[in-house]
Protein backbone atom coordinates (compact mmCIF):
# COMPACT_ATOMS: atom_id res chain seq x y z
CA UNK A 1 0.00 0.00 0.00
CA UNK A 2 2.71 2.43 0.92
CA UNK A 3 5.07 3.38 -2.07
CA UNK A 4 9.10 2.83 -1.63
CA UNK A 5 9.53 6.62 -0.70
CA UNK A 6 6.55 6.74 1.54
CA UNK A 7 7.87 3.88 3.34
CA UNK A 8 11.25 5.48 3.94
CA UNK A 9 9.98 8.56 5.05
CA UNK A 10 7.71 7.00 7.67
CA UNK A 11 10.27 5.20 8.98
CA UNK A 12 12.35 8.22 9.32
CA UNK A 13 9.29 9.65 10.67
CA UNK A 14 9.06 7.25 13.41
CA UNK A 15 12.45 6.91 14.35
CA UNK A 16 12.64 10.49 15.43
CA UNK A 17 9.80 9.76 18.58
CA UNK A 18 11.85 10.16 21.59
CA UNK A 19 9.81 6.77 23.32
CA UNK A 20 10.68 3.98 20.86
CA UNK A 21 8.63 1.67 23.78
CA UNK A 22 5.82 3.84 22.82
CA UNK A 23 5.82 4.94 19.14
CA UNK A 24 3.55 2.78 16.63
CA UNK A 25 5.56 0.98 13.90
CA UNK A 26 4.71 1.26 10.54
CA UNK A 27 2.10 -1.74 9.95
CA UNK A 28 0.26 0.19 13.31
CA UNK A 29 0.70 3.59 11.76
CA UNK A 30 -1.05 2.03 8.36
CA UNK A 31 -3.66 0.34 10.06
CA UNK A 32 -4.08 3.61 12.16
CA UNK A 33 -4.64 5.96 9.10
CA UNK A 34 -6.89 3.85 7.08
CA UNK A 35 -9.56 3.44 10.51
CA UNK A 36 -8.96 7.04 10.74
CA UNK A 37 -9.93 7.89 7.12
CA UNK A 38 -12.88 5.57 6.67
CA UNK A 39 -14.18 7.48 10.28
CA UNK A 40 -17.89 9.62 9.25
CA UNK A 41 -16.70 12.11 12.02
CA UNK A 42 -13.01 14.11 11.64
CA UNK A 43 -10.38 13.28 14.00
CA UNK A 44 -8.14 16.03 13.53
CA UNK A 45 -3.73 15.80 13.67
CA UNK A 46 -3.42 17.31 17.10
CA UNK A 47 -6.06 14.41 18.45
CA UNK A 48 -4.29 11.76 16.65
CA UNK A 49 -0.71 12.35 16.19
CA UNK A 50 0.50 11.41 19.97
CA UNK A 51 -1.20 8.12 19.52
CA UNK A 52 1.48 7.95 16.56
CA UNK A 53 4.14 8.64 19.07
CA UNK A 54 3.15 8.09 22.55
CA UNK A 55 3.49 11.58 23.30
CA UNK A 56 2.56 15.14 21.83
CA UNK A 57 5.00 14.82 18.60
CA UNK A 58 8.20 13.41 17.64
CA UNK A 59 11.16 15.12 18.21
CA UNK A 60 13.54 16.18 15.33
CA UNK A 61 16.81 17.71 14.73
CA UNK A 62 15.19 21.02 13.34
CA UNK A 63 12.16 22.41 11.95
CA UNK A 64 12.51 21.84 8.56
CA UNK A 65 12.82 18.31 8.84
CA UNK A 66 9.61 18.18 11.02
CA UNK A 67 7.69 19.85 8.78
CA UNK A 68 9.31 17.78 5.84
CA UNK A 69 8.50 14.29 7.86
CA UNK A 70 4.88 15.48 8.93
CA UNK A 71 4.05 16.49 5.17
CA UNK A 72 4.80 13.29 4.39
CA UNK A 73 2.53 11.65 6.58
CA UNK A 74 -0.04 13.53 5.84
CA UNK A 75 0.19 13.32 2.00
CA UNK A 76 0.01 9.63 2.76
CA UNK A 77 -3.03 10.16 4.82
CA UNK A 78 -4.70 12.31 2.09
CA UNK A 79 -3.45 9.35 -0.30
CA UNK A 80 -5.62 7.23 1.66
CA UNK A 81 -8.43 9.06 1.60
CA UNK A 82 -8.74 9.81 -1.61
CA UNK A 83 -8.93 5.89 -2.63
CA UNK A 84 -11.21 5.84 0.26
CA UNK A 85 -13.34 8.10 -1.26
CA UNK A 86 -12.91 6.77 -5.16
CA UNK A 87 -13.77 3.23 -3.64
CA UNK A 88 -10.45 2.19 -4.02
CA UNK A 89 -9.15 1.21 -0.74
CA UNK A 90 -8.70 -2.25 0.82
CA UNK A 91 -7.40 -4.60 3.57
CA UNK A 92 -3.31 -4.47 2.19
CA UNK A 93 -2.52 -7.67 3.21
CA UNK A 94 -3.08 -11.20 1.32
CA UNK A 95 -3.88 -14.01 4.27
CA UNK A 96 -3.98 -17.24 1.97
CA UNK A 97 -0.85 -19.02 2.92
CA UNK A 98 0.78 -16.23 4.04
CA UNK A 99 4.21 -15.69 5.70
CA UNK A 100 5.30 -14.96 9.15
CA UNK A 101 6.03 -11.72 8.25
CA UNK A 102 2.62 -10.79 6.45
CA UNK A 103 1.02 -12.12 9.75
CA UNK A 104 3.16 -10.45 12.02
CA UNK A 105 2.16 -7.27 10.24
CA UNK A 106 -1.46 -7.99 9.76
CA UNK A 107 -1.79 -8.84 13.07
CA UNK A 108 -0.52 -4.85 14.30
CA UNK A 109 -2.36 -3.46 11.14
CA UNK A 110 -5.38 -4.75 13.04
CA UNK A 111 -4.09 -3.10 16.26
CA UNK A 112 -3.44 0.20 14.22
CA UNK A 113 -6.88 0.10 13.13
CA UNK A 114 -8.65 -0.72 15.87
CA UNK A 115 -7.07 2.32 17.81
CA UNK A 116 -8.33 4.51 15.20
CA UNK A 117 -11.88 2.94 15.73
CA UNK A 118 -11.82 3.39 19.58
CA UNK A 119 -11.04 6.88 19.18
CA UNK A 120 -14.89 7.34 18.38
CA UNK A 121 -16.82 4.67 20.02
CA UNK A 122 -19.75 6.46 20.06
CA UNK A 123 -19.46 6.41 16.07
CA UNK A 124 -19.71 3.02 15.75
CA UNK A 125 -21.79 1.99 18.47
CA UNK A 126 -24.08 4.69 19.12
CA UNK A 127 -25.92 4.65 15.94
CA UNK A 128 -28.41 2.05 16.37
CA UNK A 129 -29.25 -1.18 14.28
CA UNK A 130 -28.42 -1.76 10.40
CA UNK A 131 -31.44 -2.42 8.33
CA UNK A 132 -31.84 -6.07 9.75
CA UNK A 133 -30.82 -8.38 12.71
CA UNK A 134 -28.55 -10.38 10.60
CA UNK A 135 -26.72 -7.03 9.25
CA UNK A 136 -26.43 -5.88 13.24
CA UNK A 137 -24.89 -9.23 14.06
CA UNK A 138 -22.29 -9.19 11.48
CA UNK A 139 -21.24 -5.68 11.95
CA UNK A 140 -21.19 -6.80 16.18
CA UNK A 141 -19.37 -9.40 15.21
CA UNK A 142 -16.57 -7.44 12.55
CA UNK A 143 -15.91 -5.22 15.73
CA UNK A 144 -15.51 -7.93 17.78
CA UNK A 145 -12.70 -9.75 15.18
CA UNK A 146 -10.87 -6.46 14.80
CA UNK A 147 -11.02 -5.81 18.81
CA UNK A 148 -9.94 -9.58 19.46
CA UNK A 149 -6.95 -8.82 16.72
CA UNK A 150 -6.02 -5.89 18.75
CA UNK A 151 -6.44 -7.05 22.86
CA UNK A 152 -6.43 -10.81 22.41
CA UNK A 153 -6.51 -11.54 26.01
CA UNK A 154 -10.24 -9.99 26.15
CA UNK A 155 -10.92 -12.45 22.67
CA UNK A 156 -12.22 -14.96 24.85
CA UNK A 157 -14.96 -13.39 26.75
CA UNK A 158 -15.87 -11.39 23.53
CA UNK A 159 -16.73 -14.00 20.98
CA UNK A 160 -17.87 -16.52 23.83
CA UNK A 161 -21.48 -16.67 22.52
CA UNK A 162 -20.61 -15.64 18.87
CA UNK A 163 -21.92 -18.28 16.33
CA UNK A 164 -20.62 -16.84 13.18
CA UNK A 165 -16.70 -17.84 14.87
CA UNK A 166 -15.70 -21.08 15.91
CA UNK A 167 -14.69 -21.38 19.12
CA UNK A 168 -10.46 -21.58 19.63
CA UNK A 169 -8.41 -24.27 21.24
CA UNK A 170 -5.87 -21.98 22.55
CA UNK A 171 -4.63 -18.61 22.08
CA UNK A 172 -2.72 -19.15 18.45
CA UNK A 173 -5.97 -20.97 17.40
CA UNK A 174 -7.99 -17.63 18.45
CA UNK A 175 -5.66 -15.41 16.74
CA UNK A 176 -5.58 -17.59 13.62
CA UNK A 177 -9.11 -17.46 13.36
CA UNK A 178 -9.42 -14.09 13.88
CA UNK A 179 -6.55 -13.20 11.24
CA UNK A 180 -9.00 -15.17 8.96
CA UNK A 181 -12.03 -13.28 9.71
CA UNK A 182 -10.50 -9.50 9.84
CA UNK A 183 -10.56 -8.95 6.00
CA UNK A 184 -14.16 -9.51 5.94
CA UNK A 185 -14.09 -7.92 9.09
CA UNK A 186 -12.77 -4.44 7.83
CA UNK A 187 -15.03 -4.53 4.91
CA UNK A 188 -18.52 -4.47 6.78
CA UNK A 189 -17.24 -1.81 8.95
CA UNK A 190 -16.09 -0.08 6.08
CA UNK A 191 -19.42 -0.69 4.20
CA UNK A 192 -21.14 0.31 7.62
CA UNK A 193 -19.07 3.75 7.50
CA UNK A 194 -20.14 4.42 3.94
CA UNK A 195 -23.67 4.54 5.51
CA UNK A 196 -22.93 7.16 7.94
CA UNK A 197 -23.26 10.93 7.74
CA UNK A 198 -20.30 12.49 5.78
CA UNK A 199 -17.36 13.76 7.60
CA UNK A 200 -16.50 17.42 7.85
CA UNK A 201 -12.85 18.64 6.67
CA UNK A 202 -10.39 17.32 8.50
CA UNK A 203 -7.77 20.18 8.73
CA UNK A 204 -8.86 23.42 8.58
CA UNK A 205 -6.71 26.02 6.18
CA UNK A 206 -6.61 28.81 8.86
CA UNK A 207 -5.70 26.08 11.88
CA UNK A 208 -2.03 25.67 13.46
CA UNK A 209 -0.09 23.31 11.71
CA UNK A 210 0.22 20.01 13.69
CA UNK A 211 4.09 20.17 13.35
CA UNK A 212 4.33 23.04 15.95
CA UNK A 213 5.86 25.54 13.69
CA UNK A 214 2.98 28.45 15.02
CA UNK A 215 2.24 28.74 10.80
CA UNK A 216 -1.23 28.08 9.55
CA UNK A 217 -1.52 24.96 8.05
CA UNK A 218 -2.21 26.05 4.72
CA UNK A 219 1.11 27.74 4.38
CA UNK A 220 2.96 25.13 6.47
CA UNK A 221 2.36 21.36 5.85
CA UNK A 222 -0.60 20.95 3.78
CA UNK A 223 -0.49 20.08 0.46
CA UNK A 224 -3.71 21.55 -0.49
CA UNK A 225 -6.02 18.22 -1.57
CA UNK A 226 -8.71 17.96 1.72
CA UNK A 227 -8.01 21.33 3.44
CA UNK A 228 -11.12 23.75 3.77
Amino acid sequence: MLTSSEHSQLDELLACAEQQDQVLNLAELQGLLYGLVITPEAIQPSEWLPQVFGEEIGTFIDQEQGQRLLKGLFAVYNRFDSLHLQGQLHFPYCLREPSEETVSNALDWGFGFNLALEMRPEIWLGNGPMDNMDDDECLFTSFSVVNGIAWPDEADELLADDDCLDQPKDECELLAILLLALPDAVAVIQGYAAQLETRTARIGRNEPCPCGSGKKYKICCSDGSTTT
